[in-house]
């Protein structure tokens, strides 16, 4: 478990064709002509810190919304990825992670990173927000009545891209090697004194 910083976000901004006049110009088939696409990346107002949770199992690396810290049923020291996984006689000495800034599932969903977790190593993952994720998506607002992907009688479910946008968050983590100072040196690769446990599938 660590911290990240998100301060910068890459664009996706369409260039659309102007006249002389400085409108824009509408092509053939009745749309605005686009003639590029900005994705150069642009600094944030103020970075903005969060947690991210992942779990090497020596074979895999995945990114995990939430775990549970906790005993199990042998009193064993365990990281979960489901509360029933713990002694429910110990909860109230059990802990739960989570990484609010991405999806919440029921089944707690990971994902799976490409890469290896070591020093000078990189991790890659895509986050996927559906379209009609309420919870997640930021282009469904819970109570605005036109953000539920339904055509104007209610009874129809719209397609991806008429109200609402599938997302992919991509991520990359770089992993640095450790400082030569004290704290750095001390610290480096520290980690629960626990298995990871999942529900069977």
């Amino acid at each position: 478990m660590g911290g990240a910083s998100l301060s910068e976000v890459d664009s996706y901004l369409k260039i659309y064709q102007r006249d002389t006049n400085g409108s824009p110009v509408i092509g053939t088939n009745n749309a605005y002509v686009v003639t590029g696409t900005n994705t150069s990346p642009g600094a944030v107002a103020a970075p903005y810190s969060f947690r991210l949770i992942v779990h090497n199992d020596g074979t895999k690396v995945t990114l995990l919304q939430r775990v549970f810290f906790g005993q199990n049923t042998l009193s064993n020291t365990v990281l979960a990825t489901s509360e029933g996984l713990l002694d429910p006689a110990k909860l109230g000495a059990a802990r739960r992670i989570s990484a609010v800034q991405f999806p919440w599932t029921a089944t707690n969903q990971d994902w799976p990173c490409i890469g290896h977790l070591v020093p000078g190593g990189m991790l890659t993952t895509t986050v996927a927000l559906p379209y009609g994720d309420q919870a997640s998506n930021p282009f469904l607002h819970t109570y605005h009545p036109d953000h539920d992907n339904l055509d104007s009688s209610f009874k129809n479910q719209q397609p991806v891209g008429v109200e609402s946008y599938d997302i992919g968050r991509q991520i990359t983590m770089s992993i640095t090697s450790p400082g030569g100072d004290f704290d750095s040196v001390t610290r480096y690769g520290q980690s629960f004194p626990a298995r990871m446990a999942k529900p069977s599938p």
